[in-house]
């Protein structure tokens, strides 16, 4: 399934629903192959229910050094900042919203399970993120990631942690790997074009 033929429908989407889906707005969203309806994927909130699936999939990329680990009572506590990808097989992606004041907000715990990689999934989780902060008013959104140029390519633009202050407060020092920290921070303006700073 390439980016071109990815699609997002609602209609599909409530044909496949089994119970209230929604993202951002309201909306629920559908990316399919338009020749294989089978292998739909919503997006849609997390719920309590997900929990244990979140988890596994998190503690892959942790073990992988690609995120830094989440204990099982940590995604359950911020169970409502997360949405996730899921296929005919369950739980297959997931990223979070994470607020850290009124116009700032962070794109975190980014995955999405080896079955579905290189198929525009982790794009659709992120502009479904951006959608939701940009419609909870946050002004500027940043992630820290070792995929930099995949940010880049949403219309995120390479920056220094320094710039967010809030973040190195919160987080930073207690963090394992502040003393080898080999992320890097990408950011993007809201209320503007991408592109525009």
């Amino acid at each position: 399934m390439s980016a071109q033929r990815i699609r997002w429908s609602e209609a599909a989407a409530a044909g496949l629903a089994r119970g209230p889906l929604t993202v951002a707005g309201g909306t629920v969203r559908v990316v399919a192959d338009e020749d294989a309806p089978a292998a739909a994927v919503l997006l849609r909130r997390a719920r309590a229910a997900d929990v244990s699936a979140l988890y596994e999939l998190l503690e892959r990329y942790a073990a992988q050094g690609l995120l830094l680990p989440r204990t099982r009572e940590q995604v359950a506590a911020t169970i409502e900042q997360f949405t996730v990808a899921v296929d005919a097989h369950g739980v297959a992606g997931c990223g979070a919203l994470r607020p850290y004041g009124p116009e700032l907000a962070e794109v975190c715990a980014l995955a999405v399970a080896e079955r579905l990689q290189g198929q525009s999934v982790g794009r659709c989780i992120v502009e479904s993120i951006v959608e939701e902060a940009e419609a909870t008013g946050v002004k500027r959104l940043f992630a820290l990631t070792l995929r930099e140029g995949f940010f880049n390519r949403l219309g995120f633009r390479t920056g220094r942690i320094t710039e967010l202050p809030e973040k190195v407060t919160a987080d930073c020092a207690g963090c394992p790997k502040r003393s080898a920290c080999d992320e890097i921070m990408v950011v993007r303006e809201l209320g503007c074009a991408p592109g525009t700073h």
